[in-house]
């Protein structure tokens, strides 16, 4: 599951990230409440992408 940082700045922006226990994967999909469940899904996709590319 994604974590997620939130800007109380203008209309409150999101950004997505991901703690590996020893890194911290910042995942840019960057949202405001309109539209985060869709950005969560692609940040989530994005997410997936790169433990597949660097799990071989």
């Amino acid at each position: 599951m994604l974590s997620e940082l939130r800007f109380d700045i203008g209309k409150g922006y999101r950004v997505y990230y991901k703690d590996l226990t020893n890194i911290v994967l910042i995942i840019v999909a960057g949202s405001d409440k309109n539209d985060q469940k869709r950005v969560i899904k692609q940040a989530d996709k994005y997410f997936k992408d790169f433990i597949e590319r660097n799990s071989k």
